[in-house]
């Protein structure tokens, strides 16, 4: 018995012998040719052409995955932030340390036997530059807001603090609080209870809050010839002017972050006791940087860590989704190569039954059949 063909609903060879299949095989001089083209077409119809569907399961993983990457990405986007903020804090913290050296060193050539009146002035105005820096370097560190070294604000002697996620679509944060690595003091005049500030370079001091548009001869200068005392247990201080029996200020010095002064509240670095006093100040000041360094390089490794963390996380997501999709890519494939396989073999037992007849009446039906069908 013949065989019917199938119909694969696919085009091509099979379905036009599924539809005139009988015709054709009543052509043939061979039932075994027949069969072997029926089975053959048989093949080819069996031929899925359904497209590849995936496992809903690993379709909804593979999605999450890639939002999960994508989430994950803000994190990182963040953290990449803080870990630069805190890292350029870190160098600066360096180049703080640095200008306390050469402020111990105008200390030390003011402290030699050889030094003249001239000479330790010339070194006590290095020292108050020197000092102005580091309050420079503090002040413009980085934006409003996120300063970990200080404060723009000229009243405001602490530190930023700046916050990042942990997870995604958490309200969930770590934070990381700075540490005020400048020098600085006020003086609370005891008369009337104002706020005096420094200038950056200490060549006068300002009631708070200080004017930017004001004058620049507004406040009270610090002269060269002006008779300055200081008690450092007590904190008591007044300015003199050379020549006047009463202070143009009065009241109590507080010291602020690395509590290093001008070299005006050290008798301008012309006597012995205020220079070592200065030179102990610089010292505890120095002790005081490296252990807001020492706090830093913590922040440094604490959100380095935490960086490289959601990273990895980030990879894991991305090859997750990559590794299914490409699974997906190479099950389709393979159908598509299955298919190929089948309408070759299609092919081949189709070449093979029309070789039992080079001419005639089979050669002429079966052009016929492609002609019109296909």
């Amino acid at each position: 018995m013949v065989l019917p063909l199938g119909s694969s609903g696919s085009g091509g060879f099979a379905s036009a012998f599924s539809t005139v299949g009988l015709e054709l095989f009543s052509l043939l001089p061979n039932a075994a040719a027949a069969r072997g083209l029926s089975i053959a077409a048989a093949a080819q119809d069996r031929t899925s052409f359904e497209p590849i569907r995936q496992d809903r399961d690993i379709e909804v993983a593979a999605r999450q995955a890639e939002q999960q990457a994508k989430d994950l990405g803000r994190i990182k986007t963040k953290l990449d932030t803080v870990d630069r903020l805190v890292e350029r804090a870190r160098d600066k913290l360096d180049e703080i340390r640095l200008l306390l050296v050469d402020m111990r060193k105008a200390v030390e050539l003011s402290q030699l036997s050889t030094a003249t009146d001239e000479e330790k002035r010339t070194q006590a105005n290095v020292f108050d530059q020197k000092l102005g820096e580091i309050n420079i370097k503090v002040r413009n560190f980085g934006t409003l807001g996120n300063n970990l070294l200080g404060s723009q604000f000229r009243d405001v002697f602490s530190a930023d603090t700046v916050s990042f996620p942990v997870r995604p679509n958490s309200l969930q944060e770590d934070s990381i609080t700075g540490l005020f690595a400048g020098s600085d003091f006020t003086i609370t005049e005891t008369s009337t209870g104002d706020i005096f500030v420094p200038d950056i370079f200490g060549a006068k001091v300002e009631a708070l809050p200080v004017d930017i548009n004001a004058d620049a001869n507004n406040g009270i200068l610090l002269l060269d010839d002006d008779t300055v005392t200081l008690d450092n247990s007590t904190g008591a201080v007044s300015i003199t002017r050379n020549g006047e029996g009463s202070p143009v200020l009065e009241g109590t010095l507080e010291r602020k972050g690395l509590e290093v002064l001008f070299s005006p509240f050290y008798e301008n670095f012309l006597n012995d006791t205020a220079l070592q006093n200065a030179l102990e100040d610089v010292d505890s000041a120095t002790g005081t940087i490296r252990f807001i360094t020492g706090i830093f390089d913590g922040f440094v490794g604490r959100v380095g860590a935490r960086r490289d963390q959601i990273a990895n996380l980030i990879k894991e997501n991305e090859k997750f989704a990559q590794r299914v999709e490409t699974e997906n890519l190479r099950d389709l494939l393979q159908r598509q190569a299955e298919q190929d396989r089948n309408t070759l073999l299609f092919s081949g037992a189709l070449n093979s039954t029309i070789g039992f007849s080079d001419s005639g009446v089979l050669t002429t039906a079966i052009n016929n059949l492609v002609d019109v069908q296909v």
